[in-house]
């Protein structure tokens, strides 16, 4: 794993640990989101490794998409020029763009978080 990945994975596990769920619906996402801030910013101070200002943001980032989107491939979904997102277990994403299906770099904390994200897209679709 990388060096990001670990961080976040650390970080995801305290911070998602302490989120009460009931909570974060009163919140707006700016709320939620400046709370996540300062709780990686505290774990960062007392990290074994330095986090730089930009892993935090990123970090911060990745836990709003996680809680509000579709998680690490939010920015797929985002993407105009993507028409299709393939997805078969936590390290093996693909999109298709211009008809050309390529693999993505984009990785998945475990097999958990891509179940969730499945049965939030199958909710939206009237699905289980």
């Amino acid at each position: 794993m990388s060096s990001h990945s670990d961080v976040y994975v650390a970080f995801r596990t305290q911070i998602f640990e302490a989120l009460d769920a009931e909570a974060i619906q009163s919140l707006s996402q700016l709320e939620v989101e400046n709370q996540i801030r300062t709780a990686v910013d505290l774990l960062a101070n007392s990290y074994e490794r330095p986090v730089t200002a930009m892993m935090k943001s990123s970090l911060v980032k990745s836990m709003m998409d996680e809680l509000f989107g579709l998680g690490p491939i939010q920015p797929l979904v985002d993407d105009p020029s993507i028409t299709d997102i393939l997805v078969n277990g936590p390290s093996e994403v693909f999109y298709e763009r211009a008809g050309k299906l390529s693999k993505s770099d984009i990785r998945f904390v475990n097999e958990e978080q891509v179940l969730s994200i499945a049965k939030q897209i199958a909710a939206r679709v009237g699905r289980r």
